[in-house]
This record gives structure tokens, sequence and C-alpha cells, in this order.
């Protein structure tokens, strides 16, 4: 089982290390088009569709930097208990919280999966001048938080496995 999880988590490290890339390079697409817009709006230009494409990008940003914070272990938490427990004290806390988080992804990426195969299907595009196809954000909305659900089953089958400390420690959170 070990190195099944192991594997399971270099796979899922570099799919998060991707998709922060992806989504930081949304965000610095995203400071361009603003000082852009901002700045050329003095002579009498502007970039087409630039608030459809900014609204686009946040999505994506935030999608795809999901899976890397759970990856990271970062998310907000609330150690004032969690420090005073023994160790199947959190084997217990982390279990009752990857199990919740599941309960919250699951239904959310499912939907998201069944959204974006939709917009694919149709074909649609935004009404703007550039005439963008809908389905692209989706798809990495889609992506972010299946990458969210992989994680938390790694974290399941880990602290199942009796394994939990092993990851724990290789993911702690920056702060």
């Amino acid at each position: 089982m070990r190195r099944f999880l192991d594997l399971f988590d270099k796979g899922l490290g570099h799919l998060e290390k991707t998709l922060f890339a992806v989504s930081v390079s949304a965000l610095v697409l995203i400071a361009a088009i603003m000082i852009t817009a901002i700045s050329i709006r003095n002579i009498g230009l502007s970039i087409p569709d630039h608030v459809l494409i900014t609204q686009q990008l946040m999505l994506v940003s935030i999608a795809c930097g999901l899976g890397y914070a759970t990856g990271q272990r970062a998310h907000i938490a609330v150690d004032l208990l969690y420090d005073r427990f023994g160790p199947k004290g959190r084997t217990a806390a982390e279990l009752v919280a990857v199990a919740a988080g599941l309960v919250a992804v699951v239904p959310v990426a499912l939907w998201a999966v069944g959204d974006f195969l939709a917009f694919l299907r149709s074909g649609r595009y935004y009404y703007g001048q550039l005439n963008m196809p809908e389905w692209p954000a989706r798809l990495f909305f889609a992506t972010g938080f299946i990458l969210v659900w992989l994680r938390l089953t790694h974290h399941l089958l880990a602290e199942l496995a009796g394994e939990g400390e092993v990851y724990r420690s290789r993911h702690k959170p920056h702060g």
C-alpha cells in the first residue's frame, strides 16, 4: 500500500505543480491585461473583451490553485485543539476533515465535469469581438476540482493505511 501511496503522491504532486504554474500564469495575465487596459484607455484605445477574459482567467487561477493548496495542506486550519491531540486523536481529526472535504468536493467536481462536457458539446461562444469559446475555462475549473478530489482521496487512503503522519510531515503547510 505504501508504494501505491507514494506513486499516487508523486503523480498528484506533478499535476499540482503544473496547475499551480497555470494559476500563476493566469494571475500574471490578469495583471498585464488590467495595466494595459488602464494605460491605453487614456489614448482612446481598448482591449477587446478584456472584462470577459479577466473573468475567465480568475476562474482558472482559483480552480487550478486549489489542488496545489490541498496537496500542501495549506487550507485554513484551526490548530488550537488539534495540537493537543495525541497520535490517535490527530488521525481521527484528519479522517473527519478529509471525509468532510470529500463530501463537499465530490458533488462540485461532478457538476464541474458535467458542466464542462455540456459546454464542449454545445460549442457555444461568448458574445463579443473575439468570439471566445465557453469551454476552456470550464475545463480548467473541472480539472482543478478533480485534482482536489484525488488529493483528498490520497489523504483518506493514507490515513486508513496508517501512513497519514508520513504524508502530513512531507506536506506541512507553510507558515
